[in-house]
């Protein structure tokens, strides 16, 4: 004859059988609850359940909260749940929440590696996946090593699955185009400097000294790709700047690669409504270029990655380390804007304070020609 546990352990087993998500986890908690002595009962029920089609991630978060014996089948759920709905349970940037099922389970352990591997491998080769989830996939594969998401990056190039948020090819070398821009900034930093040198000459002294071709291609060999036309000549007259108030703040061309390494390292996130321009990915993407940092943690960057519809070379916004929004198509066009607010007066020099103060002027009160305003 059941005792009175045996007839509890009996309906809830029938119970997760037969259950939609949400009652499978309530009634496969209180089974957890009961002991490792029904964990076999329990793996084989759960296992139908997915069979069902029916996810079950995360019983307990973190995985390893799990009896022992019962982590490895948890892993299995997990990564199982992972193949069943990877839209939901393979996290964008910016969406890094409780349900990422690849980042619990190497969290779980190195033991458990290659299964992470060989689940998201499985989502990179699947032709049927749309493909922006197989590059998502080879996203997170970083998980486990830049090699490993490199490799899969290849495989997808290599089978013709185009990545939805790569750039457009870069413009082919062109020395006409390229003489206009190197004018073109040449012919806006003399407006900046004019107007700093009648209104606020000891800011000058925040324009560094030019740097040379060696400097630049020092500089495009650490951050492993080339920088952009106008703001390679923009470094070539001033290769740091720093003025207090105004929007062209940038670090010395020599620090970029490792201001860049340390955003990386910090591995910043995305906002799920940031600009189409922007690529949403996993981490600090390695073309972010950031010049400049503001006191509540917000970057100015160089994008050096840009989304399909972005523009390489962009310049972009990350507010408190989300990137957000593009600020302008280029350096050229933020030393332009800044010149022309100069001109029209909407900047005053605060002697008392020793920077531009960008809240006063024709254009009224709270106007901002700064990167996040």
């Amino acid at each position: 004859m059941e005792s009175a546990q045996e007839r509890t352990v009996t309906a809830l087993l029938a119970a997760v059988a037969e259950s939609g998500r949400l009652e499978v986890f309530r009634t496969a908690h209180a089974l957890l609850e009961l002991g490792p002595a029904h964990h076999a009962e329990l793996r084989a029920a759960l296992d139908g359940v997915l069979l069902r089609g029916v996810p079950v991630p995360f019983l307990r978060r973190p995985l390893t909260s799990h009896h022992p014996d019962f982590v490895p089948h948890a892993v299995a759920l997990a990564l199982g749940s992972l193949l069943l709905d990877p839209d939901e349970f393979l996290a964008r940037r910016g969406e890094g929440y409780c349900y990422d099922v690849p980042l619990a389970v190497a969290e779980a352990g190195a033991e458990y590696r290659g299964d992470l591997a060989a689940a998201l491998w499985r989502l990179v080769e699947d032709p049927d996946r749309p493909p922006a989830l197989r590059w998502r996939a080879a996203a997170r594969l970083e998980l486990l090593g830049d090699t490993e998401r490199a490799a899969a990056e290849r495989y997808l190039q290599d089978a013709g699955v185009s990545d939805p948020q790569a750039a457009p090819p870069p413009l082919p070398p062109d020395e006409r185009r390229d003489a206009a821009l190197r004018a073109a900034v040449a012919d806006t930093w003399r407006r900046i400097e004019e107007y700093l040198a009648g209104h606020a000459p000891a800011l000058l002294d925040g324009l560094a000294g030019p740097a040379d071709d060696a400097d630049i291609a020092e500089a495009e060999e650490a951050l492993g790709r080339p920088l952009p036309v106008d703001f390679a000549a923009s470094c070539r007259i001033h290769r740091a700047v720093d003025v207090p108030g105004g929007p062209v703040d940038h670090l010395d061309v020599a620090d970029l690669a490792e201001g860049r390494d340390e955003a990386v390292e910090d591995g910043g996130w995305d906002s799920p409504d940031a600009d189409d321009e922007i690529r949403r990915d996993w981490g600090w993407r390695p073309g972010w270029i950031p010049l400049a940092h503001e006191g509540d943690g917000s970057i100015v960057a160089l994008d050096l990655d840009p989304a399909a519809a972005g523009v390489l070379g962009q310049v972009i916004y990350a507010d408190q380390g989300f990137p957000d929004h593009v600020v302008a198509d280029g350096w050229l066009s933020v030393l332009t804007d800044f010149a022309d607010a100069l001109e029209a007066g909407r900047y005053r020099y605060d002697e008392a304070l020793g920077e531009l103060d960008h809240r006063a002027g024709p254009a009224g009160p709270g106007v901002s020609d700064r990167p996040g305003g």
